[in-house]
């Protein structure tokens, strides 16, 4: 086989999309730092500025309200739309986080921000849910310095002190609000020189953290979606696959927030610690383990004849495979051995849309993935010997195909082809945790804070016109692509209990 990879050609817009539609397309994508509908660090710096004069003249509740409106939008990621309908609270020592509605609280002595997440509303059996991490609608988010003080200003204003009630968040009207916010926006500084009009609109304010998120090192722009509830053309299919732990996720948020102002001392509270966000169809580690010592005690001590060796070896590489690669369960194949480069490790793996060349993804298969459609290769040259003249001619045609060959075979040799979404769907009897996509879900909430946006989006297969990660217009390194890969793979699998294991046959 070839030395490299042949890359995947970027995709053609179909000749019947209107152009407006695809140039709205291609813009949208562009999440670039430094876009110039980005506010920048000159202009956090003029609005933080703005905010302080404003705080400075005995201000009014209105425009205390405006710079606290400003902040929040800054901070949360929210629309002006959403917060305003809040509440605040103070919740009792013993009130539980998780049992709040939406809204501002004050627990253990701290404000901290209680709002609904980006993820999908799906949901799921209670006996699927044992096996997966137990999500949670909202996300805890950190109040920064600057924003508590404001607020402190506020609740002075309207002389309300601690309260066991819910109270509005704001009480001036929307117009009055938006009109003050406005005028924050668009404050000038002596010496100044003119600002940029996109820099001056409530809608920059709004979208500034979830771009922030999504371009920090290792940034992800599911994530962001997740944190700030904004749901971009490119995040949107992304957050149907993994979860991230809350902490995790109020980490990832903290980063973010310091290009804005220092986060409060607030901790993570405890009774959170085990929740998380994103999609309900995420297994839990320990049921993948499960599925791992299961599979691998069947494939070692489920009978040495030649279909019952078959049966366990077969379960075993493409279980083992789904997670290691994140493989499409309904549409997609087991990618054989002989299709990965042997030089580079690079594999195009094509399990959606395949009719259509452009969909396919090029994904670095780590070394336990590797090795077990290696030996799973082996079994099925060892195969050969127990199968009937015309099913080893099939299977030596197979062999040389870019999908390993998946079959049934019976005590007499009879044979019988099964597709992948065929024997994922037959391993739920043996705990398969899900639906036949379970290995895409775990993998990406563990690669998702390790590796870059641009690697997830690549390995995954999740990009929209214009952002084809091996296009003609890219600039991705597959060099770069690997090594953000390999440190992680390997690793996670191992976590859980995946590791290669031979064919009785063949040994």
């Amino acid at each position: 086989m070839s030395d490299a990879p042949v890359p995947v050609q970027a995709h053609e817009p179909s000749p019947k999309e209107p152009s407006g539609r695809r140039n709205a397309i291609a813009r949208e994508n562009q999440l670039l730092p430094g876009h110039w509908t980005q506010l920048g660090e000159i202009d956090l710096a003029r609005i933080r500025t703005a905010i302080a004069q404003s705080r400075a003249k005995q201000a009014s509740k209105a425009t205390l309200e405006a710079c606290l409106m400003l902040l929040s939008v800054l901070s949360t990621g929210r629309r002006m739309g959403e917060l305003i309908s809040l509440t605040f609270r103070f919740l009792a020592p013993e009130y539980a986080i998780s049992a709040a509605e939406p809204g501002l609280i004050f627990h253990d002595k701290r404000w901290s921000w209680w709002l609904s997440s980006g993820g999908p509303a799906r949901q799921i059996g209670p006996q699927m849910a044992e096996m997966m991490v137990p999500t949670s609608k909202n996300v805890w988010l950190s109040v920064s310095d600057e924003t508590e003080l404001v607020l402190r200003d506020c609740l002075k204003a309207r002389k309300i002190y601690a309260h066991a009630g819910a109270q509005r968040l704001f009480e001036t009207d929307a117009g009055t609000l938006q009109a003050r916010v406005l005028a924050l926006l668009n404050r000038r500084m002596p010496g100044e020189p003119r600002v940029r009009r996109s820099a001056r609109t409530i809608e920059s304010a709004e979208r500034w953290l979830m771009r922030v998120i999504a371009q920090d090192a290792g940034g992800d722009i599911a994530a962001a979606s997740l944190i700030t509830a904004r749901h971009h053309p490119l995040a949107r299919p992304m957050t149907y696959y993994g979860a991230l732990p809350m902490p995790r996720a109020s980490n990832i948020h903290r980063q973010a927030l310091r290009r804005l102002g220092q986060p409060s001392a607030a901790e993570f509270p405890s009774e959170l610690a085990g929740l998380w966000v994103g999609e309900s169809f995420t297994p839990k580690d320990e049921a993948v383990r499960t599925l791992a010592r299961r599979l691998g005690r069947n494939l070692r001590f489920g009978g040495n004849r030649f279909w019952e060796a078959h049966a366990g070896m077969s379960a075993y590489t493409v279980a083992l495979v789904a997670f290691g690669l994140g493989l499409r369960g309904r549409g997609g194949v087991l990618p054989s051995f002989e299709a990965i480069d042997r030089r580079t490790g690079f594999l195009q793996v094509h399990d959606k849309y395949r009719d259509d060349p452009a969909a396919a993804r090029l994904v670095w298969v780590c070394e336990c993935a590797r090795t077990q459609l290696s030996l799973y290769h082996d079994h099925l040259l060892a195969m050969d010997r127990h199968l009937p003249s015309e099913a080893r001619a099939w299977l030596r045609t197979s062999l040389n195909s870019p999908a390993a060959p998946l079959f049934q075979v019976t005590s007499s040799g009879e044979m019988q082809a099964r597709s992948l979404k065929q024997v994922l769907h037959s391993l739920r009897s043996k705990g398969w945790p899900g639906h036949e996509n379970a290995g895409r879900h775990w993998l990406r909430s563990k690669l998702v804070g390790k590796v870059s946006g641009e690697t997830l989006g690549a390995f995954f297969g999740h990009w929209h016109h214009g952002v084809q990660p091996w296009g003609l217009t890219s600039a991705l390194d597959p060099m770069s692509y690997q090594a953000d890969l390999k440190p992680v793979l390997d690793p996670a699998l191992a976590w859980v209990g995946w590791t290669p294991i031979a064919s009785p046959l063949a040994q």
